[in-house]
């Protein structure tokens, strides 16, 4: 997939306005808009800039594979300190994160706040096309793929 730049507009606080148009998987263009501001960490592959020093060398490890944090189980490699730490749950069977309403727990707090949903019942992702809702982004994803034919919206 190729992408198409337009580079430069001025935002008048020193910083600048890019546009990318990258093809999607229908052969269509996207478009996306990225602002910057002058003086932040910019990356040295892409036009990608950071607010932080710490921010623009985790994401620079995309582009150089570096990967420093490595597993003391299986010596698997990971780009970030928190995958790494997320990863070695599965060897220790550590779950810290607890629902207050079933006592169920999770190694991660975000499958904890997926899980929390079930008891509200709240579904704050909708179907664009059938307006089903959904707890989880990823059960709003299977329904898409299995039922709306996996089209981009």
């Amino acid at each position: 997939m190729g992408a198409i730049k337009d580079e430069g507009e001025s935002l008048g606080y020193g910083g600048t306005e890019s546009e990318d148009f990258s093809e999607d998987r229908s052969g269509g263009l996207q478009k996306e808009t990225r602002q910057r501001r002058e003086g932040e960490y910019q990356c040295r592959f892409c036009h990608s800039s950071f607010s932080s020093k710490y921010d623009v060398t985790r994401h620079e490890r995309t582009h150089t594979g570096e990967r420093p944090f490595r597993c003391r189980f299986c010596h698997k490699a990971f780009i970030q300190r928190s995958h790494l730490l997320h990863h070695e749950r599965i060897h220790t069977g550590e779950k810290p994160f607890r629902c207050q309403t079933c006592t169920k727990t999770f190694a991660r707090n975000s499958y904890l706040i997926d899980h929390e949903r079930i008891h509200t019942e709240e579904k704050p992702f909708k179907c664009s096309l059938c307006k089903a809702s959904f707890g989880s982004s990823s059960n709003l994803a299977r329904h898409k793929k299995l039922y709306c034919g996996d089209r981009l919206y």
